[in-house]
Formats: C-alpha cells, sequence, structure tokens
C-alpha cells in the first residue's frame, strides 16, 4: 500500500475508535471488529515469516519471546486442570493476546509510512475531534442530553459512550496521537490541555491519575528533555493511590471487603496461584470476561459465587480488575513472565527518546495510561486498548528517523 493510503488509513481508523462504541450500541457485531483487527496479526506474520526463510528473529530487547511464553503457560494450565472446555479456553486466550497481536499489525502498517509527512493533515482531525468533544460537553452540561452519574456532586461526563471510563481512553487516543505530530505543528498545547481537562470532567479517579502522569511526561520530555526511568513510574504510585484515596478505601480498606467483588478477586489471585502452583489455573477460569460467559468452578471452590457481580446469575464484575486476572490464571511464573514483557516494552519505549521526543512522550503517555487503568479495570484485555495498542506498534516501529532529521521539519512552537 502507498503511504498516501496508509495515511488514510489511519484516519479512517481513527474515526472508527472513536465512535466505535457508539457503533456498537446500534449494531452489536462491531464489537467483535477487535478480534478480527489482533487476528489480522497471524497473516502478516506468517508472510513476514515465508519472506525470511521461515527464519524467526529474536531481538535482544523484544516482548514477543515473552508473550509467547505466557501464552503457553495459560494454555499448560488450561491442559493440566481442565477447568473450561477448549472453545472457552481458545476464545480467552484471543482476548489475552489481542493486545499485543494489534501491536504488530500497528508496527506493520508502519512500514514505509512517514509520520513527519502527514503531520499537519492528522493534526486537524486530532483537532476536529477535540472540539467535537469540547462543544458536545458544553452542550450536555445544559440540556443534560447524554447519560451521566453524579459524582463529588458534579456531573460526570460521558457523552454518547457506554461508560465514562470509554470518554477518557478516547480522550487519551487523541492526547497521545497529538504528542505524536506536536514536534511538526504549531498551537497544540492549547489541545493537550483541553484533552486533559476533558479527561478529568469524567470525575473518574483513574483519569486523574493518567492526566497527572501525561503533564508530568509532557513538562519531563519536552521542557526538561529528560528520559523518564522506570523508578520515576513508581513514584508515581503513591502519588496515583492519594488521587484515587477514597476509591482505594471504599474497595480495599472500608468495612465493604467481604462484598466488595474487586476486593475479593484480589485477595483470592493470590490463593488461586498458590493452589495451582506454577503456572495458575488456565484461561477462562478467573477474573476474566470468559469466566463469567461460561460460569468458573472456582468462584464455587473459593467462596466468591454469593458476592454481588461475582454470581452465576449475573457475573457483572468478574473482569472488573486485571492482575488478580493474571495472577489467577498464569500464576506466579506467569504474572513474572508478564512482567518481563512490559519491562521490554517500556525499553524499547526508552529507545525512541533518541529517535523523536514527540514519539517518545506519546509512547510513554500510553504505556502510563495502560498501567493506572490495569489497578482499575481489565486494562491490556479492556477494548479500549486496542486502538493505543496499534499506536504503540506505529510508534515502536519509528527507530530509523534520527532527531537530526527530524529537525529539518517545522519545529513545535509550544503556545
Amino acid at each position: 500500500m502507498k503511504e498516501k493510503g496508509k495515511y488514510r488509513l489511519f484516519i479512517i481508523f481513527l474515526y472508527f475508535f472513536i465512535l466505535k462504541d457508539l457503533l456498537e450500541q446500534k449494531i452489536g457485531v462491531i464489537g467483535y471488529t477487535d478480534e478480527l483487527f489482533a487476528l489480522i496479526a497471524l497473516p502478516l506474520f506468517l508472510l513476514f515469516l515465508s519472506k525470511n526463510q521461515f527464519m524467526l528473529p529474536c531481538a535482544k530487547y523484544g516482548f514477543g519471546k515473552f508473550i509467547a511464553l505466557f501464552s503457553l503457560i495459560g494454555f499448560a494450565g488450561s491442559i493440566i486442570y481442565a477447568y473450561q472446555p477448549l472453545r472457552v479456553t481458545l476464545s480467552d486466550m484471543l482476548l489475552c493476546l489481542k493486545f499485543w497481536l494489534v501491536i504488530y499489525v500497528g508496527k506493520v502498517f508502519s512500514q514505509h509510512f512517514s509520520i513527519r509527512a502527514y503531520a499537519g493533515k492528522i493534526y486537524f482531525h486530532v483537532k476536529l475531534l477535540t472540539c467535537m468533544f469540547a462543544i458536545f460537553i458544553l452542550v450536555d452540561n445544559v440540556l443534560k442530553i447524554f447519560p451521566s452519574s453524579i459524582r463529588y456532586g458534579l456531573r460526570s461526563t460521558q457523552l454518547f459512550y457506554s461508560l465514562p471510563t470509554i470518554f477518557v481512553a478516547n480522550c487519551v487516543l487523541l492526547t497521545a496521537v497529538l504528542l505524536m505530530v506536536c514536534k511538526y505543528v504549531k498551537g497544540s498545547r492549547k489541545y493537550f490541555g483541553l484533552l486533559l481537562i476533558m479527561m478529568c470532567t469524567s470525575l473518574r479517579s483513574k483519569a486523574f491519575g493518567v492526566a497527572l502522569a501525561i503533564a508530568l511526561i509532557y513538562y519531563l520530555v519536552f521542557r526538561k528533555h529528560q528520559k523518564i526511568q522506570l523508578k520515576m513510574f513508581v513514584l508515581l504510585i503513591p502519588m496515583v493511590i492519594a488521587i484515587a484515596w477514597q476509591q482505594v478505601e471504599f474497595y480495599f480498606l472500608g468495612s465493604l471487603q467481604s462484598g466488595s467483588a474487586r476486593f475479593q478477586l484480589l485477595a483470592k489471585s493470590f490463593t488461586v496461584a498458590s493452589d495451582h502452583f506454577p503456572i495458575g489455573a488456565g484461561y477462562g477460569t478467573f477474573a476474566s470476561h470468559f469466566s463469567g460467559v461460561s460460569y468458573s468452578p472456582l468462584y464455587e471452590m473459593y467462596g466468591l459465587s454469593q458476592i454481588h457481580g461475582l454470581t452465576k446469575s449475573a457475573p457483572s464484575f468478574v473482569s472488573d480488575s486485571f492482575w488478580p486476572m493474571v495472577m489467577g490464571q498464569f500464576g506466579w511464573i506467569g504474572t513474572l513472565v508478564f512482567l518481563l514483557a512490559l519491562l521490554m516494552l517500556f525499553v524499547k519505549i526508552q529507545r525512541l527518546k533518541q529517535v523523536n521526543e514527540a514519539y517518545y512522550a506519546s509512547a510513554l503517555s500510553i504505556f502510563a495510561y495502560l498501567m493506572i487503568s490495569s489497578m482499575a479495570e481489565a486494562s491490556f484485555v479492556h477494548s479500549c486498548t486496542i486502538p493505543v495498542a496499534f499506536l504503540l506498534g506505529i510508534l515502536t516501529n519509528q527507530e530509523k528517523e534520527p532527531e537530526k532529521e527530524a529537525n529539518n521539519g517545522l519545529q513545535e512552537v509550544y503556545t
């Protein structure tokens, strides 16, 4: 595909992902596009192997080998314990792998595609969508035309999305795309600030934490020209906990622990991992979407089947968090392997600092969003992460554009 065609396809993807939840509410089959998008990685990978005489390259800092091992650990647990039928195992395997598969799709898509050449046109569409969000929020606050909830005595922004968290995810997507092109355009800072403010109007604790993290990344990368170390993310944890303290106290420290699905899933995940040492109980067995679709026997075995949101008749909260799923289904070894995959992804993002600060800030913002949201939702398996995974694939494959070449383009004026 020619470069201009890839640009047009990128814009189509951007609008589709922004409107996907709305379309899915009207046409349910749209929800399966995440899986279809991920499955594109398989023929692309086979094509790559055929061109390389089926020699499998192993990058020094690649995360692929860890994700492959992670998937095998889950499959081994499924075979050994056989809690779920094969169809559930395979469905949940795709769910757990789709984020990483879409990164690969983005990587292949980015070949022979210059972000710099189309930065101005991409920026136009980001501005258009940002202004659309802003207008809708203003109109909604006056006419109250969209569904919403009251938090802290204020109206929480949800717009036409089924959940406020989806609105937040789309704000993050637009912010990441904006950061990606900001080196080559003028006047992006006001839209950057507007997106962070709109994100916070959701009044979700996660949104406050993500907005703070992205603002710090922007300051440190563009103002201080610093390379952000992993320990800085660790230092962010107390700040995020402080921002979300009310929610943390409610779910994990209050008197409702025994009836909190989120707390009980986290607490029991360690027991499940220990009882199924070292590889976990397998796909579709604990804290995943398919463990509720095909009700997992583990919920009754560990006394969770009577908790609100975890009952067989209404398992609406079974996939309300991420790390309990990893711990329960993949065990101690699987959790360690997944953390190593994330570390390799972080290392790959770090290498972008020498290529282009804008790409670096964009990819790092996505990484921060994923890590923060993983504490409150099933982030790496949620449909919201598909567009940012695609963008991550594009960004982490931009290692051939040296900073000196990028500087020949239009410099960003932070106004």
